[in-house]
């Protein structure tokens, strides 16, 4: 240990489910680099760094040295070299911010399945046909790939690449607001019967928490001096809420991801303006995450749950995009769609005059909004329209019977977590679980 820093608790902290328990390398190690080794579900034997791209400064604090974090292969590690700051292992290695840590291929380093020669066993399944979700994670290892056709390779990476990112938005949230979640789920039970069932946590409730026990550190919207500073922190944390709500409620359901076939994407784009009557009635869980590649190595996605505004007594579906080339919390972006009117349209015509009306209010404008059918308030409409509501067409295909949902582990053939679609609650704390999704009708056409 170095100035009562733990190694072992900061790669636990950071990796979180990416990390393989038990695993040791094939050879001694240089004792500064050696408490910082771990294995990685998508870079096998690595050594946490903190990554110096030149602009770290002279005394950078903990928290700015924890923030840069990177697994990255010993191999490199070894080569590029080090200097220890703070207990830490600081290393110059290639980083582009679109693909992350570029380093040779042939500096990855795997060892089998269920530890090296000199590691504990890890803990195997116990049942042949499913896994415990702490080990399901490893159906998915970059070590396996060779074991699939080629044509299916995109499943495993897709499943790392998505958990890569869930991990780091779910430890940049425990970052800011340590303990949040927790207290979360300890308000969601104090006040058990009192929201609809399909709601996780109304977002004014988790407002309420961050005003109250997070007020010094609530995000400060850049851009916004000229606001009263009451204003600016109110804005401030209407923002976090609404991302910490979209987070919690997909952890609470059980950390469930969906993929959903290429095929779908037309019949989305087709129905991109049909407002799903009932959606809270059919909702599965309290919130899903979806995924999608956007390149071999890279996946972009978005949560979707539902909101019940308690002060207007409104139901509305929250998408929350996932979009950014590296993830991360601050570039979230929330869209909430009313649950109202005929169309989406119509619904994001009543979701964005409120939201207008009461940032006027906030403001002191009294600006009216123009409405009128060739005006820039409904031309925004429109084109808003076109790209949530495919993505409300995606919320309404979770809850229909003509979707098939399979495990994507027992799709590749491997052990999956032992469910079916919809899956029981079980926020356990653990690894997520990807679910592949298509028509109903195309697993009959193909049987």
């Amino acid at each position: 240990m170095n100035n009562g820093l733990d190694p072992r608790e900061v790669i636990a902290r950071s990796l979180g489910h990416m990390v393989v328990a038990g695993r040791t390398y094939g050879r001694e190690l240089h004792p500064d680099i050696a408490p910082w080794h771990c294995y990685t579900l998508d870079g096998g034997h690595s050594i946490l760094v903190v990554l110096d791209l030149g602009d770290l400064g002279e005394n950078p604090t903990r928290k700015e040295l924890e923030d840069r974090l990177c697994p990255s292969p010993v191999k490199s590690v070894e080569r590029a070299g080090w200097r220890m700051l703070d207990g830490y292992v600081v290393s110059v290695l290639p980083y582009d911010p679109h693909l992350g840590l570029v380093t040779p291929e042939e500096d990855d380093e795997y060892g089998e399945e269920y530890g090296d020669g000199k590691a504990a066993e890890a803990p195997r399944p116990t049942t042949p046909e499913t896994v415990s979700r702490t080990e399901y994670p490893k159906q998915f290892t970059k070590r396996r790939d060779d074991e699939i056709p080629e044509i299916v390779r995109w499943l495993p990476q897709l499943y790392r690449c998505t958990a890569s990112r869930l991990e780091k938005l779910e430890r940049q949230a425990e970052r800011q607001f340590p303990g949040v979640f927790d207290r979360l789920e300890a308000l969601r039970e104090q006040h058990a019967g009192q929201w609809p069932t399909w709601c996780w946590m109304p977002i004014g409730a988790v407002r309420a928490v961050l005003e109250h026990d997070y007020s010094t550190r609530i995000t400060r919207p850049s851009g916004r001096t000229g606001l009263d500073p009451r204003m600016i922190a109110s804005l401030g944390s209407a923002g976090d809420a609404a991302k910490l709500a979209a987070i919690g409620a997909w952890r609470s359901a059980g950390r469930h991801v969906v993929n959903f076939h290429d095929s779908m994407t037309a019949t989305f784009e087709s129905q991109a303006d049909v407002l799903p009557v009932g959606l809270e009635e059919r909702w599965p869980l309290h919130g899903v995450y979806i995924t999608f590649e956007t390149g071999p190595q890279s996946s972009a996605g978005l949560f979707l749950h539902l909101e019940w505004d308690e002060q207007e007594q409104r139901a509305e579906l929250r998408v929350m995009m996932d979009s950014a080339p590296v993830t991360s919390l601050a570039d979230l972006l929330a869209q909430p769609v009313f649950l109202a009117g005929s169309t989406v349209t119509e619904a994001l015509a009543q979701t964005w005059t409120a939201t207008l009306m009461r940032t006027n209010s906030m403001m002191g404008s009294s600006e009216i909004l123009d409405i009128s059918e060739d005006g820039k308030f409904n031309r925004m409409v429109k084109e808003q329209a076109a790209h949530v509501g495919v993505w409300v067409a995606a919320a309404a295909a979770i809850c229909s019977d003509d979707l098939a949902v399979h495990d994507a582990a027992e799709a590749l053939g491997r052990m999956g977590g032992g469910e079916t679609w919809p899956p029981a609650v079980k926020p356990d704390g653990s690894a997520p679980l990807l679910w592949i999704a298509a028509p109903r009708a195309m697993y009959e056409q193909a049987g």
